[in-house]
Order: C-alpha cells, then structure tokens, then sequence
C-alpha cells in the first residue's frame, strides 16, 4: 500500500507545477532537475510559502468570527477613553454607546498582546448601556462577554444597581462546555483574550462563548471567535505559517500541517515542496507529503560505459598493431628491393607476408573495436535519450540525449 501511494503522489506530481521553496530558487530547480531529470524547468511555478499563502483567508471549520474590516480611525482603548468620558461627567450612555461600539470593532485591529482587563471594561459598559437603552438581551449578552474575558470581574458599585441584576443573570448563564480547538500551525504562538495559552498536541480548550484569540508572535492575527455547543472545530491562519514551513515536509509532525493547509488553499492540485536538496511530493488532497527520491541508474548505463570504453581500447590497440605493421612491410619491401641474392630476396619476402598478416590482424583489432563502441552508444542512446517531442506554441521538435536536450 505504502508503494502504490508513492507511486501515486510521484505520478502526481508529474502533472502539476507549484513548487514551494524557500530561499533561492535556483537551489530548488537544481533539486528538481536531479529527481525529473527529464521534465522542463520551465513547467514549474516556484513560490515562496509566504507567496503562495499571501492573501489567503482565515478558515474556522466550525463556529464563528470576525476580524478587522477596515482600519479604525483612532486605537481601540482612545475610543474606550473617549466613551468613559460622559458616562463619568453625567452617566451619558447613550453619548458613550457607538463609541464603545467602535472601540469594540477595533479591538480586532489591533496586533499587540490584548489587555484582557481593558477589553473586559469595553463589553461591560455595553451591557450598562444596552440596560439604560431597555435592550435586556443585548445587556445580559455583553455582561456575558465581559465575564468570558474576565471571569472574575466584580460588579462596580460606581454603576446604577439597576443593571446589576442583568449581570448577575449573565453570571449565572455562563457556559460550562468547551471547544476543543486545533490550531493551524501548531507552531504559531497563541493567545486567548490576553492570556498566553499552550498548545497540547496542536490544541487548545476553550470555554464556550465569545473570545478574543490572538495567532501569532510577530504583528499576530486578532479575531474574535464565538462557539456555542460545535464540541470541535480547526482554525487555520495562513498569515502565522513562517517563511521556513517547506522544512514541515519532512518532520513526521508539522507535515500533517503543511498538508492541510494545501488541501485547504490548493485543493485538488499537486503540490512539490524542496526542502534543502530534497523534493516531496503532495498536495492533490493528499494527507501528506512523501520525499521523492531520484531516478536510479540503469544497469545498462553502465553496461553502455563499459562497452564503450572496451571497444574504443580496441580500437587504438588495434590502429596501433596496423601502424606497426605498415612500417615493417614498408621495411621489406626495401630489402626485397635492394637484395643481392636470392636468400636476402626470399628473407624480405617472409618478412613482408608477416607484415602484412600482423596488418590484416590489426584492422580486425580496430573493426571489433568500432562494433562494441556501437553497440555501447546504441545502449546508451536508447535508455537516455527521449524524444522527440513536439513543443508547444510552435517551438518545434525537442530531443533529449543523455540529459542534454
């Protein structure tokens, strides 16, 4: 099973073209060109991971959430500030109302580690203000938020105890499921409304309810998330998968990851990572990625070597024989010219017959040489070259021969 499952994502592979990488791209068409000796580089589309994710959204399998629509006009605790305001000079919360709504909305703007008690502050006040608004269900909602970011956050007595009862109500309808959270990537650093949480596994309980999640170290992703009874769900983030994520495809863990995350943001299609000098293979739906080695080399290669180099050995031994040869019959044949008596005539003579059979022995010596060396270049042509094929757009006809094309 394992074989055949190779063999598919290799066969795969053959068909598509995106290559993710990381660093220079010339590293990584050496790599390719090593395991598809035969494919045309200009088949591939190389992509950083960072290039290949740029853009791409947030995926929740499960739940729901919002993020920053559009950049707010001022920071999120300015707008806090501002609704504080007239709800301390003359208990004005109708004044203060759309302006802890805007800070609220810009609460996910912001990339710096959440102030949990700040945030807590923001939805509390809402649900004061929807009390005096008569809006009940919005109150005891908001009064909800504020106890699901500070759990325990205390009445404040500065605040007309009419509403205290909508908080009290809040209190006691807080949730007690969770929602078992995956994150992807399980690298990424996360916090939930403020607080640094650790991953178990690649996962997170969280309280039912509504939270401010954080995903990532440097300029994190802010959304707020809400759950309610899904039991499990996987949040994707492509914005926190680091530069270096092609490194994944070969780690029996994170590859998991860089799997899904091309099943979700590439479905359907292969998928080459090159990792160093290495290239995997999947995508394609594939639940991971396999390391595909390069092509081994034929025994008739060798074979073909091997004759070639024979028979050109041959080949000079049998030149050189025949030179000899002609030499010494060259040699006779001026004795026989020049001979005073028979005896010396019939000396040249046998002297000249065994040069010219040492002759005829060399050029068979050469012609043996000639035959193997073309049967070495046959071998070699035929299990080297491929061909030819006819380009596309009109390029022609293209033959490649021993790896030169």
């Amino acid at each position: 099973m394992l074989t055949a499952l190779i063999a598919g994502l290799i066969s795969r592979a053959e068909a598509g073209d995106l290559v993710l990488h990381a660093g220079d791209p010339s590293v990584a068409s050496a790599a390719l060109a090593t395991v598809y000796p035969d494919r045309d580089s200009g088949t591939y589309d190389l992509r950083t991971v960072s290039e290949w994710l740029a853009g791409k959204p947030i995926t929740l399998t499960a739940g729901t959430f919002d993020v920053c629509a559009k950049a707010p006009a001022r920071p999120w605790k300015d707008a806090l500030a501002a609704a504080i305001k007239p709800i301390d000079d003359d208990l004005d919360f109708a004044t203060a109302k759309p302006l802890l709504d805007e800070a609220r909305a810009a609460m996910v703007c912001d990339t710096g580690p959440l102030d949990t008690a700040a945030a807590a502050k923001v939805e509390y006040l809402r649900g004061v203000a929807a009390h005096f608004a008569k809006d009940g269900d919005a109150s005891v909602a908001a009064f909800g938020r504020a106890l699901m970011i500070d759990p325990a956050l205390p009445w404040d007595a500065s605040y007309p105890p009419s509403a205290r009862a909508r908080f009290e109500e809040a209190k006691k309808g807080l949730p007690s499921t969770k929602t078992s959270l995956a994150i992807l990537p399980r690298t990424a650093m996360v916090r939930v409304d403020g607080r640094l949480v650790e991953l178990v596994d690649g996962k997170i309980e969280v309280l039912d309810g509504t939270h401010v999640l954080q995903v990532g170290d440097q300029n994190p992703v802010t959304l707020r998330v809400t759950f309610a009874g899904v039991g499990a769900a996987s949040l994707a983030v492509p914005a926190a998968v680091p530069a270096d994520a092609t490194q994944w495809a070969s780690d029996p863990i994170l590859v998991a990851d860089l799997a899904r995350f091309a099943s979700l943001y590439t479905p359907g299609i292969p998928v080459l990572v090159v990792a160093g000098t290495d290239v995997y293979s999947g995508g394609n739906n594939a639940l991971t990625f396999m390391r595909v080695a390069p092509p081994e080399k034929k025994a008739g290669s060798v074979v073909a070597v091997s004759l070639l180099g024979a028979g050109g050995a041959l080949f000079v031994g049998g030149a050189a024989v025949s030179l000899a040869a002609l030499g010494i019959g060259n040699s006779a044949i001026d004795e026989g010219d020049s001979a005073v008596t028979y005896d010396d005539w019939t000396a040249a003579e046998t002297k000249y017959k065994g040069a010219r059979g040492l002759l005829f022995t060399g050029w068979g010596v050469s012609a043996a040489g000639v035959a193997l060396a073309g049967v070495g270049g046959a071998l070699f042509a035929s299990e080297t070259t491929v061909g030819p094929m006819i380009l596309p757009g009109g390029g022609g006809l293209v033959l490649h021969v021993g790896g030169a094309r």
